[in-house]
């Protein structure tokens, strides 16, 4: 039989080029569509030097990142897989986030109008504390002693071993930072 590993390695070979191929297809008409319905960048507000670079382009680009990999997903993806069902969720309740952030500050035509830090916190600890809870729990198709290990890529052996509630804290922790 073909080891799972090579399955999500071709998978991940004919998914990537497909997403790639979605976004240089759709990506010129996307964007001409975000600037014709005035879905521009507001930037500039904070007077930086890299703001004004931006200010007039259209946002919400990440639409086309999150319709692009979705699309490769949902022809190559495994959609029976918890993981693949879990993850794409969050890609996407994340990405939910970031538009209604973005979606504020068109709005109000000021990048000072988005979402305060206190309510994109909030939105994101909505999903990152039941995820954190689903890697521990028994709904992850994991084997239980390898649920609250840290592996660090290239390395054979797992570098820590955390109790669950330790486990919880720094998968919150590190989503939590990861989403800045």
């Amino acid at each position: 039989g073909t080891a799972p590993t090579e399955i999500y390695t071709l998978s991940l070979h004919d998914a990537l080029p497909i997403s790639l191929l979605f976004a240089l297809t759709f990506g010129f008409r996307f964007t001409v569509f975000l600037y014709r319905r005035k879905l521009r960048d507001v930037s500039g507000d904070i007077s930086t030097i890299s703001a004004f670079g931006k200010r007039g382009i259209p946002t919400a680009g990440g639409l086309l990142v999150m319709m692009s990999v979705t699309f490769s997903i949902l022809i190559w993806g495994d959609l029976t897989n918890r993981f693949t069902l879990v993850l794409m969720a969050g890609f996407l309740y994340m990405g939910l986030v970031g538009f209604l952030d973005d979606f504020q500050k068109v709005r109000f035509k000021s990048s000072l109008s988005g979402l305060s830090q206190f309510g994109k916190t909030l939105l994101l600890l909505l999903f990152i504390v039941p995820f954190a809870i689903f890697l521990v729990s028994g709904m992850n198709p994991v084997p239980e002693p390898l649920r609250t290990v840290i592996f660090i890529p290239f390395l054979k052996n797992p570098v820590l071993d955390l109790s669950m509630g330790l486990y919880i804290a720094f998968v919150i922790f590190a989503d939590r930072k990861s989403t800045r």
